[in-house]
């Protein structure tokens, strides 16, 4: 039995902390993609809430526990659509640009990753292997065209690029998986689990009275 097959049924048996340990788990996802889909940080958190509220609720619907996460992300998907369909015909406000943000992205060199020192990506850079930190330190940070880096390492120019190829995934999955770790850890309150939890139970007790 897996793990979110065991904290389930104990969800299904009335163990609010089973839950909880479920909200954790699936708290960071869940927030990024309503996050993605509304915009609104604290929309975002509201939906992601909500998500697991309806989760609760039909969690004895769920034919097969090991496909949990996809559930959530479907019964996510469907409350972000819910939120937008409510705010059509509202004015939209849309967030100003950081200052200075274009002039940052047009000199990012062709085929590099986003840079973003909050990310530290030239630490990230740092820690690839010999031959992949060399190729990206010279056409990620020294903006050399692919054939001179491959002059300049006595490559062929397809060695190049797929060194290039190579280094460009592994910093994308270094970024992605920091920021989402930043996302949960900065912008999701920290009684997040908590209070999708006491929801839950509210959310109970007023099916019940019905």
């Amino acid at each position: 039995m897996s793990e979110d097959e065991k904290y389930i049924d104990r969800s299904l048996k009335g163990d609010a902390e089973a839950f909880e340990r479920l909200v954790r788990k699936y708290q960071g996802a869940t927030y990024a993609l309503a996050r993605q889909r509304v915009g609104s940080a604290t929309v975002a958190q509201e939906v992601a809430q909500d998500a697991f509220v309806a989760a609760y609720e039909k969690l004895s619907e769920l034919k097969d526990p090991r496909r949990f996460g996809g559930w959530l992300r479907s019964i996510t998907v469907r409350r972000c659509r819910m939120w937008l369909r409510a705010q059509r015909g509202k004015p939209a406000v849309l967030p100003l640009p950081a200052e200075g943000a274009d002039e940052r992205l047009h000199a990012l060199p062709a085929g590099a990753p986003p840079r973003d020192d909050t990310l530290g990506i030239e630490a990230m850079i740092g820690k690839l292997p010999a031959g992949l930190r060399a190729a990206a330190l010279l056409c990620f940070e020294d903006e050399l065209a692919p054939a001179a880096a491959a002059a300049v390492l006595g490559l062929k120019p397809a060695t190049l690029r797929k060194r290039l190829h190579d280094a460009r995934a592994r910093l994308q999955r270094q970024i992605v998986a920091r920021a989402e770790k930043e996302m949960q850890a900065h912008l999701l309150p920290k009684d997040f689990a908590r209070r999708c939890v006491c929801r839950c139970g509210q959310a109970s007790k007023a099916r019940e009275r019905r």
